[in-house]
């Protein structure tokens, strides 16, 4: 979305965009070539057709998932059909904040608008809280810092009540930039990959082996975060790309307190297991 707007009648315009996480669409002067060229040079052992992949995995309108389409070796289930955390294995689960007013209304809110949850939101929360609840222990709960994630941190660390489980929020889970100059969007769409796996980094650092932690984050992000851990998995496991496009032809969807799960290995290997459950 572009943005156009005078200081005053005789002053030039200026045009910002409203940038889309791993946007294949042109934005100003960026292009899907260049795009695809930012993704190769961050994770340079995958092909380009690879690339291209994950980029669109990242971008493509929502859709529901189909897990009965997803091939066995993909092993990406649904939350409640996960097995515990394996004893060498660190389990982050990755989750969106619960509905605002601003998504009800199909409204962009990102980081301008700092949004609490609305009634429906409370209730998607609460119930997350409660699903959370039935599965692996929790060590840790976070959160980006924006209201509307923190409280539904809140919700999933009252359901469970352990001391010390809620850290403070953190500044890496936040929602992608909303405005950016088109001219800078490239730049954007980069950093936002570095910062994204930097946050699948820093996220099983706090984790000892065997624990789960869950964090709160918003849709856009997330989608680049799944993306940058299908990237890790896939310097791990030839053929994976190929069977993660069959999964998700389509791209996937990230609805509001929808749960997605990343396991880390004891050799630091990323592995999807679960996506928008």
């Amino acid at each position: 979305f572009f943005f156009s707007f005078r200081g005053s009648a005789h002053a030039p315009p200026v045009v910002l965009c409203l940038f889309p996480a791993a946007s294949s669409h042109q934005c100003g002067e960026t292009t899907e070539e260049k795009e695809l060229t930012a993704v190769m040079r961050l994770e340079p052992r995958i092909e380009r057709r690879a690339a291209a992949t994950l980029l669109a995995a990242a971008s493509v309108a929502p859709t529901h998932l189909a897990y009965a389409d997803a091939p066995a070796t993909l092993r990406i289930t649904r939350y409640s059909h996960l097995e515990t955390v394996p004893a060498t294995s660190k389990r982050l689960i990755l989750c969106r904040h619960g509905e605002t007013l601003f998504n009800k209304l199909h409204l962009p809110q990102g980081r301008l608008f700092d949004a609490a949850l609305d009634g429906a939101g409370q209730a998607q929360a609460e119930k997350l809280g409660a699903v959370l609840a039935q599965g692996p222990p929790l060590s840790v709960v976070g959160s980006s810092p924006r209201l509307r994630a923190m409280q539904t941190a809140d919700a999933i660390a009252r359901a469970r009540q352990p001391a010390r489980l809620r850290e403070a929020p953190r500044d890496d889970l936040d929602e992608v930039e909303d405005l950016v100059v088109p001219t800078e969007v490239r730049k954007a769409y980069v950093a936002t990959r570095l910062r994204a796996f930097g946050a699948l980094v820093q996220l099983q650092r706090a984790l000892r082996p065997g624990e789960a932690g869950a964090w709160v984050t918003h849709s856009r992000f997330l989608r680049v975060v799944l993306a940058a851990a299908a990237a890790e998995e896939a310097k791990a496991r030839p053929g994976f790309l190929d069977e993660w496009k069959r999964a998700f032809p389509a791209g996937f969807a990230i609805s509001n307190a929808g749960i997605s799960c990343v396991d880390v290995s004891e050799r630091g290997v990323f592995s999807l297991r679960c996506v928008n459950a």
